[in-house]
C-alpha cells in the first residue's frame, strides 16, 4: 500500500436500502435521533502526499459506462447519467428528488473527494436519479430507482488510475421468499 502514491481499497458489498415513504421529508432537526451510517458504498482511498491534480472517483456499471463522477474540483462535478444540473454532487441537490422547493437544511450536500494526504472516504448512494417530469415514486415503483449488481470504482490521481470491483445488493426487506 505504501509503495504507490495512492491506494484504492476494495469497497465492501453495499446494501441499497429503500428509504421510508415520507416523500423524502427527513425528521425535524429538533427531533432526537442518532446519526445513521450513510446509505451506499463506502469508497476508501489513501494518498501518500497531496495530489497535484484533482482527485476523480467514478462509478462504472458492468458495461463500463460511468454512472456517477465525484471530483475534488467543485467546478468539475458531473451529474449522474440522465440527470440535469441539479444532481447529487452538484449544487442544487433538491432538484434530483423531484421536490421543486425544499429547505436547504434537507438538501443533500455534495460530497467531494479530498486531494490532501491521508485516508479518505466518499460514499456513493446507489439511487437512480428520477428524471424531471417522471411520476412520483409511488406510481413508478420504489425498486426501479435502485442500482443493484456489480460495479467498479475508478480512482484517478496524478494521472494514475486505480480500480476495484464491488457489489450493490438489494434491500433484504424487499426480497420475497
Amino acid at each position: 500500500m505504501t509503495r504507490d502514491d495512492a491506494y484504492l481499497f476494495k469497497p465492501a458489498d453495499a446494501v441499497n436500502f429503500i428509504e421510508g415513504t415520507d416523500n423524502g421529508t427527513p425528521l425535524q432537526k429538533d427531533e432526537p435521533q442518532a446519526e445513521n451510517p450513510a446509505n451506499g458504498a463506502a469508497i476508501d482511498y489513501y494518498l501518500k502526499r497531496a495530489a497535484n491534480t484533482p482527485v476523480v472517483i467514478e462509478i462504472l456499471d458492468t458495461s463500463g459506462a460511468v454512472v456517477q463522477t465525484f471530483s475534488s474540483d467543485p467546478n468539475a462535478q458531473r451529474p449522474p447519467a440522465g440527470r440535469g444540473a441539479g444532481g447529487a454532487g452538484a449544487a442544487g441537490g433538491a432538484q434530483s428528488t423531484g421536490i421543486p422547493r425544499v429547505s436547504p437544511l434537507w438538501q443533500p450536500r455534495p460530497e467531494l473527494p479530498s486531494a490532501s494526504a491521508g485516508m479518505h472516504r466518499v460514499t456513493w448512494n446507489p439511487l437512480r436519479p428520477r428524471p424531471r417530469g417522471a411520476p412520483p415514486p409511488d406510481e413508478g415503483g420504489p425498486l426501479d430507482r435502485h442500482y443493484i449488481g456489480d460495479f467498479t470504482v475508478r480512482l484517478t490521481v496524478n494521472g494514475k488510475t486505480y480500480t476495484q470491483p464491488f457489489v450493490v445488493k438489494p434491500d433484504p426487506r424487499t426480497m420475497r421468499s
